[in-house]
């Protein structure tokens, strides 16, 4: 088959020369456009000086993962410059043993179709970007393996059967064979493995690993010379492995690129379990090419899962420290705010105590004044006067206690005394307390009860608050002449309370913003009336404690319904 170009060479030592070479030709260096061109030739003429030993068939044929490995280091626009340098290579050699011209330039095309094959749908789909990704490296190997090889070594054969009568099956199989092997063993070692890599590898901290991997794929190789009729063989995935869990892809580099040399040699000078076979060299050179093949793709697919399983890994414990550091902030932020909390606890606390003392004592006598007593000395527009004392104070102590009542639900502070109460009762105490705001205002007062008052489980004093600030609201936002209708009723195994007003209403914009402290309706209407926002929060929060709810229903100027529901039983909700 003359020089049939089933060619052989070693993996790894180009593999780790190539990429640099690559990366300065690049630039458009002329040196290095020389330097790949003697590469290739050498590459090209080493195999076949080995052919030549070995009966003229080779075992293995580098100069096309050379070439590939060059493609995918450089950038697309400077593809045609490495394809001429690889076709004349590839002839220069050829024509050195003696090969016509037609025959050395057919041979140099087709294996020029071999690599682009590989090489342009892995450059458009961008996958030698990412080569050490499993799912990179699988299609790279399945398209090496596969149609690339396939179809060279059918063209190749083809020709060689036309015009030398060499046998096609023969010519096929072999080309095939060492062209299939060449490109797996060149290009996901000079795609993986930096030379820095390697230099790892011998670094004082790595060196024992190192020693010990390679000690032991030696003392195989030992074994297989001292008993060649053994099946030894099987022995050198293990040792793969091992370097492969140890030094990762530059392991394996180095590992297959000395069982490579080794067997070759061994093949060649009569050693080895390959050796003892009774098998035409033919065929011992095509088992040793198929047993190399399948070694390194699976090692490599084995290494490239581990290598994935180290990203995770490291990606785990990445977002493992992260996540133990955003803990540790949270942490300290919640102890901030609980100190914030706490600080503003005992700030309301004592205001509370500053500002309920005189408090109280303008209220009492405000009330001694507004009675009108001769001692007092009150009279004419006097006891009007002590009346809006009084009045004012009086709001000003209900803003104090809803304050702090926002603030212990804040908290998690308010705690329930729960009791058993007669929900209609404790809403009539309410409307005694707002009837006279009413009464002022013009606004009617109206109450429907169920004929069997419902029975709640509760805090009398938290639903008598909600019941107040619910009646308040309604009064505070109903013109004169207008009403206010309270209904307790039985209601899914609880009760609601419902104050419904002929007011001004609530635009529906605004419902959603309604029962969170401090918002309040935004429109002239709405503010014309004194208030914080605090009534509804107060109302939600309360009742949400409970284990109820509030829901507001409004139309402008048509009235306003708030509903709160309790359940039978408070307590499961409050503990």
């Amino acid at each position: 088959m003359s020089a049939a170009r089933t060619m052989a060479r070693q993996n790894n030592p180009d593999g780790e020369s190539q990429p640099s070479l690559t990366c300065d030709f690049v630039r458009g260096s002329v040196t290095w456009l020389i330097v790949l061109a003697a590469a290739l030739a050498l590459a090209s003429w080493g195999s076949i000086r080995i052919t030549e030993h070995a009966g003229r068939i080779a075992a293995i044929w580098l100069t096309n993962g050379i070439v590939l490995a060059a493609l995918f280091k450089s950038e697309t626009r400077h593809w045609p410059h490495i394809a001429l340098v690889a076709f004349v290579a590839n002839v220069a050699a050829d024509l050195l043993i003696r090969d016509g011209v037609t025959t050395a330039c057919v041979l140099s095309l087709t294996n020029l179709v071999d690599v682009f094959i590989v090489a342009v749908p892995i450059r458009y789909h961008k996958l030698d970007e990412s080569m050490r990704d499993l799912r990179s490296l699988i299609i790279f190997m399945a398209l090496a393996i596969g149609p690339a090889t396939l179809a060279s070594a059918v063209l190749a054969a083809t020709f060689l059967t036309a015009t030398q009568g060499a046998s096609f099956i023969g010519s096929a199989t072999s080309w095939y064979a060492a062209d299939a092997l060449g490109l797996i063993q060149v290009v996901p070692a000079a795609m993986l493995v930096k030379r820095s890599d390697i230099l790892t590898m011998f670094k004082p901290d790595q060196l024992l690993a190192t020693v010990s991997g390679v000690g032991v794929l030696g003392l195989v190789f030992a074994a297989m010379v001292a008993w060649p009729v053994l099946p030894l063989g099987f022995l050198l995935f293990p040792c793969i492995l091992l370097l492969a869990f140890q030094q990762g892809y530059a392991g394996v580099a180095v590992g297959l690129t000395l069982i490579t040399s080794i067997m070759l040699s061994n093949l060649i000078f009569g050693h080895g379990f390959i050796s003892v076979s009774h098998a035409a060299l033919r065929e011992k050179v095509f088992f040793l090419q198929f047993f190399m093949t399948i070694l390194t793709a699976t090692t490599f697919i084995v290494t490239a899962i581990l290598h994935g399983k180290k990203k995770v890994e490291r990606r785990l414990r990445e977002v493992t420290k992260s996540a133990i550091e955003a803990r540790k902030e949270a942490h300290h932020a919640r102890l901030e705010a609980d100190k914030a909390n706490q600080a503003k606890s005992q700030f309301l606390a004592n205001m509370s105590h500053e500002l309920r003392t005189p408090l109280n004592a303008v209220l009492g006598f405000s009330e001694v004044i507004r009675g009108g007593l001769a001692a007092t000395k009150c009279t004419g527009k006097c006891p009007e006067h002590a009346e809006h004392i009084h009045n004012a104070g009086s709001h000003l102590l209900e803003l104090v206690d809803d304050i702090l009542d926002a603030s212990k639900i804040e908290a998690g502070k308010y705690e329930l005394h729960l009791e058993l109460i007669d929900l209609a009762a404790v809403v009539r105490d309410a409307m005694v307390l707002i009837e006279h705001r009413a009464a002022d205002g013009g606004v009617a007062l109206n109450v429907e009860e169920p004929r069997r008052p419902p029975q709640l489980l509760a805090d009398r004093r938290a639903v008598k608050q909600i019941a107040l600030n619910l009646l308040s609201n309604a009064v505070k936002f109903t013109p004169r002449g207008g009403s206010v209708t309270v209904a307790v009723r039985e209601e899914c195994e609880g009760a609601v309370v419902v104050v419904e007003d002929s007011g001004i209403g609530i635009p529906a914009s605004e419902l959603p913003r309604l029962g969170r402290p401090f918002e309040r309706v935004r429109n002239h209407a709405a503010h014309a009336q004194p208030g914080t926002g605090l009534g509804l929060a107060l109302v939600r929060s309360l009742a949400e404690l409970h284990g109820g709810n509030m829901k507001i229903e409004s139309v402008v100027s048509v009235g306003t319904t708030v509903s709160v529901y309790f359940p039978a039983r408070a307590a499961s909700a409050a503990a």
